[in-house]
């Protein structure tokens, strides 16, 4: 093996275990040594990709393809790319490329589903995400995306076919339960971590342009504004804790105004996308209520949790401990999405919960909150029409 295989080779591994930075290093030498390789060169656009530098990737991938016209991985991985950047036509021209060259290439079946499904192409999606279970009949993303596709166009018995038919492959009980449940008209406590972790593990590369630029999401904007009103009338810097942290919009708002800021998420791929923003001081994989449980009282000066109880039910303990992790004079922010009925919270067919005013209500004066204010907001777009929602702010007596 040459010296350019072995660091190769250890860039790659690197890559696999989420640690890209670790794998520039290697990737780089790679690069000096032979820079004519096609298959150094995916991983060279890999590396790129999973870094945010796009553009430098597609440049790998065309170069890749320049060299070796017949490269499924190439096709495919430019095709990832350009769906990600809203490039329908391109993106679904390499996939079908590299269907071409690899038939059985379950993945890029499912990815080009994606592509026809954003596009509007409803059957040619649905016949893709068939086409990718038929090949590979534990790709999860497939019966996600299946099943989304069905119950949006109103068929939720045939969605929650596609979930019992995921279950009965033996996939992800946690996950395709909640989703069959939602289906079905029934309703849980919370969203199960295994769940999470399937929707964001998978949205975390492109989820800030898509959030942002697609969805019109603000919400780190109006919740920043109102932490730096807090640390100015207080006249220091805060201990502030990210619920759901994401990909860490929230802290890009927040990052001048915190002394500490801790982010806690259920999945690992939207940590990493945090952790390369460097101005976080701490980032935990798991449970928000379980992560609270485990800090100290009055240890917080701001808890915020935005757009993460639409995957919470029952949010008496979040509360309860959120309420006793802040400081006296602490403020608590969160949204929800707001349901018009009299129950305290619904399980929608989407998956995520909806919470009643009254429901809100019911926990601050539960938990000994005050209520300071209450927003009315759009929460993002969905099917190009804003989801309603309602953005508290709360805080903690001082006594």
């Amino acid at each position: 093996m040459t010296h350019a295989a072995q660091w190769h080779a250890q860039g790659l591994a690197l890559l696999e275990k989420g640690e890209p930075q670790e794998a520039s290093s290697f990737l780089y030498r790679v690069w000096q040594t032979e820079p004519d390789n096609a298959e150094y060169m995916i991983t060279f656009g890999r590396l790129c990709a999973e870094m945010g530098d796009y553009e430098k990737a597609c440049g790998f991938y065309l170069s890749a393809l320049r060299l070796e016209p017949e490269s499924s991985l190439a096709h495919y991985s430019l095709a990832n790319v350009r769906k990600q950047f809203g490039q329908l036509p391109e993106a679904i021209e390499h996939y079908t490329r590299a269907i071409a060259i690899k038939p059985a290439y379950a993945e890029a079946f499912n990815n080009r589903g994606g592509a026809h499904h954003t596009a509007g192409n409803l059957d040619s999606a649905r016949a893709d995400y068939l086409r990718a279970i038929d090949i590979k009949p534990d790709l999860v993303q497939a019966y996600l995306n299946l099943g989304r596709l069905l119950d949006s166009g109103g068929d939720n018995t045939a969605a929650a076919g596609v979930y019992q038919r995921a279950l009965d492959a033996g996939l992800d009980q946690g996950l395709f339960e909640h989703l069959l449940i939602s289906v079905s008209g029934g309703t849980s406590e919370k969203a199960p971590l295994g769940y999470l972790r399937a929707i964001f593990d998978d949205y975390a590369p492109a989820f800030d342009l898509h959030l942002m630029r697609q969805l019109e999401y603000d919400l780190p904007s109006r919740i920043g504004a109102i932490v730096h009103a807090h640390a100015a009338q207080l006249g220091k810097k805060l201990v502030v804790i990210d619920l759901g942290c994401g990909t860490g919009l929230c802290g890009v708002e927040l990052q001048q105004c915190v002394e500490h800021l801790a982010g806690v998420d259920a999945s690992p791929l939207m940590l990493e996308q945090a952790d390369r923003r460097a101005i976080y001081h701490d980032l935990v994989e798991g449970d928000a209520e379980s992560y609270l449980t485990g800090l100290p009282a009055a240890s917080a000066d701001v808890v915020i949790a935005a757009d993460v109880f639409i995957y919470i039910g029952n949010l008496a303990g979040i509360f309860a401990q959120a309420q006793r992790v802040l400081n006296s004079g602490g403020l608590y922010m969160f949204s929800i999405e707001l349901l018009a009925e009299d129950v305290p919270y619904k399980l929608q067919r989407t998956g995520r919960y909806q919470h009643a005013a009254s429901y809100i209500a019911s926990l601050v004066a539960d938990a000994g909150l005050v209520m300071q204010a209450s927003q009315p907001v759009n929460l993002r777009l969905e099917l190009g029409l804003p989801v309603a929602g309602t953005l508290f702010t709360l805080t903690k007596p001082i006594h």
